[in-house]
């Protein structure tokens, strides 16, 4: 996970994250693993609080904005042409949960 500047997610939440049902301001926790765009792995007990989430048209790419439970804020990309990543991103209910 890369650090993320908290200014890169809209005040309004994007589409994706109205159709995940991901709701800013709540923890989440990983209940399927997976690896994102930057290979870092992404492990059953994972737990952040949902910043918000960015799409990008031009790289194919969302980023999920996170705050840790240690206070640093995190990106995570995924990328729709990557299938195991495109799941994550389509079927992101199999992969988190609200705690």
């Amino acid at each position: 996970m890369k650090p993320s500047p908290e200014s890169t997610v809209g005040v309004v939440p994007s589409d994706w994250e109205k159709r995940r049902s991901l709701a800013r301001g709540i923890q989440y926790k990983v209940i399927a693993p997976f690896t994102d765009a930057d290979g870092d792995r992404h492990d059953n007990g994972e737990e952040w609080t949902f910043e918000g989430a960015w799409f990008s048209k031009f790289e194919d790419q969302i980023d999920i904005f996170v705050l840790q439970p240690d206070g640093s804020h995190w990106r995570i990309p995924l990328l729709w042409e990557v299938p195991d990543q495109a799941k994550v991103i389509e079927q992101t209910y199999l992969f988190l949960a609200q705690t």
